[in-house]
């Protein structure tokens, strides 16, 4: 009844999502799928109605004005991150259940996730409070910067402190 687009990144992330969802797009930080892109995937995906996990908070957009655009039923799961779109998908979705109902549960269980990221920044700055030197490890936590520093240990560390402060599961 059910089906899922899903825009993922890289083969790793293709076979994981590929258990569970229809269809996958190529897409991520940096290769955002088009709005074109996303209505061909809604569209091509074989159920009554669809669900899309954007999976990055840059695909938001593009997934929400597909959904306008198509003129089959679709709605957007608000997957900010692989990880989030992951949990939400095996943990709240039924292929045999409605858009709407895989759309609640599916919600509720981004709430399980908090994503933490480690890059490398690209150019001198300051984000969100944090100064950050070219070059330098860049720790990002619900993509905000919380920890900035040559050494990526250090940048980790505040990581998981931050995405973890009462326990919780890695």
């Amino acid at each position: 009844r059910t089906g899922v687009v899903a825009v993922v990144l890289g083969e790793g992330n293709r076979s994981l999502f590929a258990e569970r969802a229809t269809t996958l797009v190529e897409g991520g930080q940096t290769m955002n799928p088009s709005v074109g892109e996303l209505v061909r995937a809604i569209e091509s995906t074989p159920a009554d109605e669809v669900l899309v996990l954007p999976n990055n908070g840059n695909v938001l957009l593009a997934a929400a004005e597909a959904v306008r655009e198509t003129s089959r039923r679709a709605l957007v799961v608000p997957s900010r991150s692989m990880q989030a779109g992951l949990v939400a998908l095996q943990e709240g979705f039924e292929r045999d259940g409605s858009a709407d109902d895989n759309l609640e549960r599916m919600t509720e269980a981004l709430h399980l996730v908090v994503t933490g990221e480690l890059t490398r920044a690209a150019k001198s700055t300051a984000v969100d409070g944090i100064d950050v030197t070219e070059g330098d490890w860049l720790g990002l936590v619900e993509e905000r910067a919380v920890a900035s520093a040559a050494d990526p240990e250090s940048v980790l560390t505040a990581l998981v402190e931050r995405t973890l402060p009462d326990g919780g599961v890695l």
